[in-house]
């Protein structure tokens, strides 16, 4: 919903008023995300105070908030430096970068964009070229590949539209592990973990995977159980999907006796095609919901090769997997203590109500939802994204 806005006027104490043009405000606006958190820390530096705050929040839409706040911002010169300073502190430097635009050296009063002395440029829909950076001319080029490898591209797309085989007994094997408590440390007792393994196994369940549990295990014991699934034939199974949970840090997981397990190389690698011919061209699932590292979200928050040979056709050592993480490398996993993670919950309830899309289509859907999702209470504002890697996982499959 777009709410018209001719300008922003703001007032310099003692000076003469200056404008924000159309394109101005309306980049401020949409470069603004005025969430519960960024406005808490507003007040914390006396940008803005308490009845202000709660002003700007009795708006629904996050346009009519940033409208509220820049109206309030031009009547409240004084404080720009200590906006700015939130605004560097919490991401958003788009908008910082725009104020800043309109401010001298001391932060004191706006300078007019016009102003020949002003050397920072403001932001503009328009790329400006110079010696360096040209607008490419049109090409005809026109397709130099040979009429085999224009086949080969031809069958490719026609392989990325079809569905895995998933006609077996079982529609799949899923291992759930969950390492709930942890030996000497019952302060880092992961409460709420046991609906994770719950609403997994019911969903799973559900759609013809025969499903196995693993709960606490030390990290021999779930080393010897990967080994054990590694080494399955899974004849009567179509898929494979190991979720594992716990506490953790980079790529590591915790296990029940405080030892470090790798998920990659102790995980996913021994999955593969040369360590598990058994899932040979097979889906192979990864799920993996722990913390990887300590930072908080805010919120706004080749190697060359000639040719190659392909027949007889032969699948690479890594194919037909998918590895899902509950955030992004080095920030940190969220869980309800008594509902379960954020991420396995709202996988399961997408799987449960919405099951019969495809795999990417659903992992997609679950990164939509959590980027809705934010904390509340004591630490509020803090927010999660989710990933995964595809590798070779060239097919649909529908759970």
């Amino acid at each position: 919903i777009e709410i018209p806005v001719t300008f922003i006027t703001l007032h310099a104490q003692g000076r003469h008023s200056f404008d924000f043009a159309d394109a101005n405000i309306q980049t401020l606006r949409d470069s603004t995300t005025l969430d519960t958190h960024l406005l808490e820390l507003l007040v914390k530096a006396e940008a803005i105070t308490d009845e202000e705050k709660d002003s700007i929040n009795a708006s629904n839409l996050d346009v009519e908030k940033a409208d509220s706040f820049y109206t309030l911002v031009g009547k409240k010169l004084q404080k720009l430096p200590k906006v700015l300073k939130v605004f560097k502190g919490t991401g958003n430097n788009h908008a910082k970068m725009i104020l800043e635009n309109f401010s001298d050296p001391s932060g004191s009063a706006l300078r007019k964009p016009e102003d020949p002395g002003h050397n920072i440029k403001t932001t503009s829909t328009e790329i400006q070229t110079d010696e360096n950076l040209m607008l490419a001319p049109a090409t005809s080029v026109g397709s130099t590949e040979s009429p085999e490898w224009i086949e080969k591209i031809r069958k490719a797309v026609v392989t990325a539209q079809q569905d895995y085989r998933t006609d077996a007994k079982h529609k799949g094997t899923a291992l759930i592990v969950n390492v709930i408590n942890f030996e000497n440390n019952p302060k880092e007792k992961r409460w709420g973990a046991e609906k994770d393994s719950d609403q997994l196994v019911e969903v799973l369940q559900q759609r013809n995977f025969l499903v196995y549990t693993l709960t606490d295990p030390t990290y021999k014991i779930l080393q010897r159980h990967i080994w054990q699934f590694q080494n399955c034939s899974f004849e009567n199974e179509s898929s494979f999907l190991l979720a594992v949970m716990s506490h953790g840090y980079g790529k590591c997981i915790d296990t029940k006796d405080n030892k470090k397990y790798d998920v990659w190389n102790g995980i996913v690698e021994q999955f593969n095609n040369s360590n598990c011919p058994g899932l040979l061209g097979k889906p192979k699932i990864f799920i993996f919901n722990f913390c990887r590292g300590e930072s908080e979200d805010d919120g706004i928050g080749s190697t060359q090769h000639d040719s190659f040979h392909s027949d007889p056709f032969k699948l690479p050592s890594w194919s037909d997997m998918l590895v899902c993480y509950s955030t992004m490398d080095g920030f940190r996993s969220l869980r309800n203590t008594t509902k379960g993670s954020w991420y396995i919950q709202t996988l399961c309830e997408i799987l449960r109500q919405e099951g019969d899309i495809d795999i990417n289509t659903l992992l997609n859907a679950v990164a939509v939802v959590m980027k809705t999702l934010e904390t509340t209470g004591e630490n509020p504002g803090k927010k999660q994204i989710c990933q995964y890697y595809n590798i070779g996982f060239t097919k649909k499959f529908y759970f």
